[in-house]
C-alpha cells in the first residue's frame, strides 16, 4: 500500500492550517451561566431555542436508551428539567462540536455517532456493574466525543482515513494499529488537539488522548481518580470487542489484556460482551433517529 506522510505542527495545526470556526456562541454562554451559578432554566431553554436544527438534535439525544426517561419529552424546558442544566450543557457541546465541523462524507458521519453511541451505552452499562459510584450522566460527552480525531481525518485527510480503514479490514486489528504501522498521526492525538484548541472541558480532552488498550494499562484498576477514564477505555475497547470485527487473534489479544486489567474470569467476561452486544440494536435506533 503506498502511503503519504502526514506532516502536521501541533502549534500551527487547527490555528493557522486546517482552520475551523469557532462553536457557536451558546455553548460559551450556558457554560458562563453555569460557572457563574446565574443559570436559570428558562433562559438556557431560550438560548438552546433560537437555534430550532439544535432543539431538534437536543431532544433526540434526550429521549435517547441512554438517559431512559420515563416518558417522551417534547419541549425543552421539560429536559432541561428532568436531566438538570450542566447535562443539557454538555449535550449541547457535544452536538455543536460535531456540526462545527461540517462532516459531509454522511457514512463516515453516521459511522461516527454509531460507534460514538455504541461506546456511551457500553460505558453507561459498564459503570452500573463495576462503579456504581459514578455518575453514568457525566460519561456522556466524554465518552461520545472520545473519538472525535476521527473526523479531522474525514475532514482533512480523507485518503489517508480511508488507508487506515482498508488496513483494519485487511488485517482485523484495531485502528491504533494501523495508524501505527502506517506512520500516521493518532486520531487520539487530532481529537486532543482539537479538544485544546476549542477549549473542551479536561475530561473531554483525557478522553480523546487517552482511551485505547495502551491508555488502560497506564491506569490504576482499583484507584478512585482512574474510575472515569476507565469506564471510558473500557467503554471503548469492550464495545469493539463485541463488534466482532477483529480478527481471533487480535480479538483474543485484547480480551486478554482486558480481562487481566478487570481480574474476572473468563466465562465472566464472554457473559459481558454478550450483553454488551445487545446494546447494538439501541444503538441503531438512536443513529437512524439522529442522521
Amino acid at each position: 500500500m503506498n502511503t503519504q506522510t502526514i506532516s502536521i505542527d501541533p502549534e500551527t495545526f487547527l490555528k493557522t492550517e486546517y482552520m475551523l470556526p469557532p462553536l457557536p456562541a451558546v455553548v460559551f454562554e450556558i457554560k458562563t451561566m453555569i460557572e457563574e451559578d446565574r443559570a436559570d432554566m428558562a433562559e438556557i431553554s431560550t438560548l438552546v431555542g433560537s437555534d430550532p436544527g439544535l432543539v431538534v438534535q437536543v431532544l433526540k439525544i434526550v429521549n435517547s436508551a441512554y438517559y431512559a426517561l420515563p416518558r417522551p419529552v417534547t419541549d425543552l424546558k421539560y429536559a432541561v428539567a428532568f436531566l438538570g442544566l450542566a447535562e443539557i450543557y454538555r449535550i449541547v457541546l457535544t452536538l455543536s462540536v460535531v456540526a462545527t465541523l461540517e462532516i459531509n462524507e454522511e457514512s463516515a458521519l453516521e459511522q461516527f455517532w454509531r460507534d460514538a453511541y455504541f461506546t456511551a451505552l457500553t460505558g453507561k452499562f459498564l459503570v452500573k456493574r463495576m462503579e456504581p459510584g459514578l455518575k453514568a450522566e457525566e460519561l456522556w460527552s466524554s465518552t461520545l466525543l472520545h473519538d472525535v480525531g476521527r473526523l479531522l481525518y474525514v475532514k482533512f485527510f480523507p485518503v489517508e482515513f480511508e488507508q487506515v480503514a482498508s488496513y483494519c479490514r485487511d488485517n482485523g486489528c484495531m485502528v491504533e494499529e494501523a495508524e501505527q504501522v502506517l506512520g500516521f498521526p493518532s486520531r487520539a492525538s487530532f481529537g486532543s488537539l482539537l479538544a485544546e484548541h476549542w477549549e473542551l472541558p479536561e475530561q473531554i480532552v483525557k478522553s480523546c488522548s487517552s482511551h485505547d488498550e495502551t491508555s488502560l494499562k497506564a491506569l490504576d484498576p482499583s484507584s478512585p481518580e482512574d474510575a472515569f477514564q476507565r469506564m471510558v477505555c473500557l467503554g471503548y475497547l469492550t464495545s469493539r470487542l463485541s463488534e466482532g470485527q477483529l480478527d481471533a487473534e487480535h480479538a483474543e489479544a485484547l480480551t486478554a489484556s482486558v480481562i487481566d486489567f478487570i481480574r474476572w474470569d473468563r466465562p465472566q467476561f464472554d457473559e459481558l460482551i454478550t450483553a454488551v452486544s445487545e446494546l447494538r440494536e439501541e444503538v441503531n435506533a438512536f443513529v437512524s433517529r439522529l442522521t
